[in-house]
């Protein structure tokens, strides 16, 4: 871990990637020996990639309503990797050899350990919760510090750091940021007429 606690570099069997950040997000990755493996561009929101560069080649993200990653394209339109979750994140169906980090609401899923890396703690899909307690106790507004998003996938997300959940309502109404503790406004929103 770095100084301001996101993971900096990872050893599987000896192979060895280095993460270079720009605020909480991902923007290359490294091997042990520096060079470089993959850029990432992502929009002014978090955990929403854009696009991913590897040597020449470029790719493009396609994201489903939750932020998930659908597909990547390539410059040419082409799909070369695609994805389909379970509720809970769980990989359903996956396309195309195009080996990359993030999935599920945008966050990184490793291979490894069928973990997503949701920056102060990792979560397990299969089981539907962290595998550690909220690092921020109660504040994240839930009594069960393992739960995911309050067992509500489809509405919610994590983003990982401070427990913000961001609230997904129908497709009439608008997004809305939560912070634990304060009451919840949209929850309360009425369908525009």
């Amino acid at each position: 871990m770095g100084a301001f606690g996101r993971r900096i570099e990872k050893d599987v069997n000896g192979v060895i990637t280095r993460y270079v950040y720009d605020g909480p997000n991902i923007v290359a990755e490294y091997d042990g020996s520096w060079e470089e493996k993959a850029r990432y561009i992502h929009t002014l929101t978090l955990d929403d990639p854009l696009a991913l560069t590897r040597g020449a080649d470029s790719y493009f993200y396609h994201k489903d309503g939750l932020g998930s990653v659908a597909n990547l394209t390539d410059a040419s339109g082409n799909i070369k990797k695609g994805y389909t979750y379970r509720s809970f994140g769980e990989i359903h169906r996956e396309t195309g050899s195009l080996v990359q980090p993030f999935t599920f609401t945008g966050r990184e899923y490793d291979l490894e350990s069928g973990l997503y890396y949701y920056r102060a703690r990792y979560y397990d899909p299969k089981a539907a919760r962290f595998l550690t307690q909220d690092p921020i106790g109660f504040a994240g507004g839930d009594v069960n510090l393992y739960r995911y998003v309050h067992n509500n996938p489809v509405s919610f997300r994590d983003h990982g750091d401070c427990g913000m959940k961001t609230f997904i309502p129908e497709s009439e109404g608008a997004i809305t940021e939560l912070t634990p503790g304060q009451d919840n406004p949209a929850l309360q929103m009425q369908k525009p007429e």
